[in-house]
């Protein structure tokens, strides 16, 4: 995602993290943005999104309101994550970007740090994930 805003009209983008929507719940244990630079003094945080069950479209980017995709949102942490697409609670790892001013903030994707359940051996790790996000503020 590129992007160009004036300073004038700053506004909070939502990026869906684009997790692997693997049918399965796995453990969050933390996630963070690879920040290639950040001259827009941009605020940079995650939120898990509880989809709206039924919501044909998804979150791409966006600089609209979460409750319109979210049934609800809660800040990421160390919990629960279901990533089961076909489960009427599904969730998400949504990015927000809020720039504040004059400058450029430059992210490489995210750093997702999960751990798999009993079927997959506790497998745990570190994936990185997501889009590119560049936002220009002139």
């Amino acid at each position: 995602m590129t992007v160009t805003e004036r300073v004038g009209d700053l506004n909070t983008w939502n990026v869906d993290v684009g997790d692997s929507m693997s049918n399965e719940t796995v453990t969050l244990r933390g996630v963070s943005a690879v920040v290639v630079q950040n001259t827009a003094d941009a605020d940079i945080e995650f939120v898990i999104c509880r989809w709206i069950p039924g919501l044909d479209a998804r979150l791409g980017n966006d600089t609209g309101s979460l409750d319109d995709y979210c049934a609800s949102t809660t800040p990421a942490s160390e919990r629960s994550l279901n990533l089961d697409p076909t489960d009427p609670l599904a969730e998400s790892i949504i990015l927000r970007v809020t720039p504040k001013q004059v400058g450029r903030v430059e992210l490489h994707g995210v750093n997702v740090d999960y751990q798999r359940g009993w079927r997959h051996l506790w497998q745990s790790g570190t994936e990185q994930t997501g889009p590119d996000v560049a936002i220009t503020v002139k």
